[in-house]
């Protein structure tokens, strides 16, 4: 396995400490802002049948995208 980067795995307490719960903070500000409007998701709501994984693959990663260029559109507005 190869390892790409430095940054260490924060450890798990069974206390919280000011760094930890920063992280985690700027964490749940960073998932929020993909997430406008209520947390909607970016999948539109339906039944959806593929014949592989690699088509599903590709409706996820197309529907996200949309998502992320509408977010960048009402950030310019």
């Amino acid at each position: 396995m190869k390892i790409v980067g430095k940054r260490q795995e924060a450890d798990i307490f069974s206390t919280a400490n000011a760094e930890n719960l920063k992280r985690a903070s700027r964490f749940n500000e960073m998932l929020q802002s993909t997430m406008p409007n209520g947390g909607l998701g970016y999948i539109p709501k339906g039944v959806y049948r593929f014949n592989s994984n690699k088509e599903a693959n590709d409706q996820q990663e197309a529907c996200l995208i949309a998502h992320l260029v509408r977010i960048a559109n009402a950030k310019r507005k």
